[in-house]
């Protein structure tokens, strides 16, 4: 039967192919040979058989810039509301390609190459952390975005705990160390009023914010 992959299999090589929603529950005819890479705000297709590199596809993908999304007012719509949900997944879009270099770190063998990535990871993650917060501070984003920022400061304080690990012998291991307190104990801040916060890392988080000395932390 016609599926996914024999699609991208005819029409590949004759034209770029795009995707704005998700691949459908149950369509894994295409794994092991095509993979969706973050393109704006879709997805493009790349073929893994052409050894695609990740960081140059980064280079050539177009930047979504804050300003151009029309984002409703989240202090006007509930969350169950269109409008609401709309935002939200448009400020996940925005996120998605450091996710994208997070997650192909997690694959890499190669030591040097995986450190990269990680550092790539922090940096773009840092840099959309530094366009919410100044479109919050000029009135451009509205104030009311914890759903977003929250998991910003997770990510970061995340990316950076690992980078730690592999970075705990060299001078700028404190750097590392600095920035995972500090992004951690801002998403600890965030959920401060929760009774019992829904997250499966709260208790890792809040030992490593805790900790006098990485060096004696169990790292992952």
């Amino acid at each position: 039967y016609y599926n996914l992959k024999k699609f991208l299999d005819e029409n590949y090589d004759r034209f770029p192919t795009y995707m704005c929603v998700s691949v459908p529950d149950g369509e894994n005819s295409i794994d092991g040979y095509y993979e969706a890479w973050p393109f704006g705000m879709c997805k493009k297709f790349v073929r893994l058989s052409d050894n695609p590199d990740p960081l140059e596809h980064l280079e050539n993908m177009p930047y979504i810039d804050l300003d151009d999304m029309p984002l409703p007012d989240p202090d006007r719509y509930e969350p169950q509301t269109w409008e609401y949900t709309m935002m939200v997944s448009m400020l996940e879009t925005y996120s998605k390609p450091a996710v994208f270099i997070w997650k192909k770190a997690n694959d890499i063998k190669n030591p040097a190459l995986k450190l990269v990535y990680y550092k790539k990871a922090f940096t773009m993650m840092t840099e959309n952390r530094a366009h919410v917060f100044e479109r919050i501070e000029d009135g451009r984003l509205s104030a009311n975005v914890k759903y977003f920022i929250s998991p910003m400061e997770k990510q970061l304080g995340h990316v950076a705990l690992i980078i730690y690990s592999i970075e705990k012998n060299k001078p700028d291991k404190a750097y590392w160390e600095k920035a995972c307190r500090t992004h951690w104990s801002n998403y600890v801040e965030w959920h401060r009023d929760e009774i019992i916060p829904k997250d499966n890392m709260w208790s890792t988080i809040q030992s490593v914010i805790s900790a006098k000395d990485f060096s004696n932390l169990r790292l992952v």
